[in-house]
């Protein structure tokens, strides 16, 4: 992913490439074989609106059911805005936190959204979330506008012979940034999640991701960062370490579990927080 200076150089290049194209199509007198029209609106449209340093990092939660993504989705963006509940499976499509400033971007929620085919629209219900359908998002003032955040259905919905919520969650990932993965205690082991998870992110050439621990307060850090690190290699393999952001821990608490209390998210000794 590039980031700074990288994508102030990638998007001077791209704005050279079209100037240039269009000034050879003019000194060549070949407007009448060539109309760069559709060409131009690609790529002022798609490519030059991604690549510009103003252009927000699109950062996903995902993970398996009953980990707590909804939950973390509530504690940065600062409010019950997705559904929480201590049932696995819940929510069924894609909810986007989108700061107010960047939603008022000429064309920016269908650049965002072009992967998925379909553009969202304003979340009126939670209840909205529980049933299969196009993404929907929130106004959201607690996030940066240098950030859209996606809360995403589970990986393992459904049963070994039809994980149905993985066509939706394929997508999300794909257009992602970084990638929050959550996992709790019995599910940090699982492969068919970590797997699917890794197939997805290689195939775009890799993606940063950071690790939070849905566990008990009594589990001592040495096994927080033990179990992270199966994680970390489960998705990425041997050389998984450069493509960490970060290990985080959340405890365990039936409160927090039904949406009835804010997470709280803690970083492993000498890590950045979050957000």
């Amino acid at each position: 992913m590039a980031t700074g200076h990288e994508d102030t150089t990638l998007h001077k290049a791209l704005v050279d490439i079209r100037d240039s194209v269009e000034s050879l199509n003019d000194s060549l007198s070949l407007r009448h074989v060539a109309d760069l029209s559709g060409f131009k609106n690609v790529l002022d449209s798609k490519l030059l609106a991604r690549t510009s340093p103003d252009y927000p990092l699109v950062v996903s939660i995902a993970g398996g059911g009953s980990t707590g993504k909804s939950t973390l989705f509530n504690a940065m963006t600062g409010g019950a805005n997705s559904i929480a509940k201590a049932r696995a499976g819940l929510t069924r499509r894609t909810l986007a936190a989108i700061h107010q400033d960047v939603l008022r971007r000429e064309g920016f929620l269908e650049n965002l959204f072009s992967p998925f085919s379909e553009i969202p629209t304003p979340l009126k219900s939670q209840t909205e979330l529980t049933e299969p359908g196009s993404p929907r998002y929130i106004e959201c003032s607690a996030i940066s506008p240098s950030i859209v955040l996606l809360d995403t259905p589970d990986f393992d919905t459904g049963d070994s012979a039809r994980l149905f919520n993985r066509d939706i969650a394929k997508p999300v990932l794909e257009a992602s940034d970084v990638i929050i993965y959550t996992f709790t205690g019995t599910t940090y082991n699982n492969r068919a999640n970590t797997q699917f998870l890794g197939s997805v992110l290689r195939d775009l050439g890799c993606r940063k991701v950071a690790l939070v621990y849905r566990c008990y307060s009594s589990l001592p850090e040495e096994e927080v960062r033990e179990h992270a690190e199966v994680v970390l290699e489960n998705i990425y393999g041997k050389d998984s370490t450069q493509w960490c952001l970060g290990i985080y821990r959340v405890d365990e608490e039936n409160l927090v579990a039904e949406g009835k209390k804010p997470a709280v998210i803690r970083p492993l000794s000498g890590g950045l927080p979050l957000y």
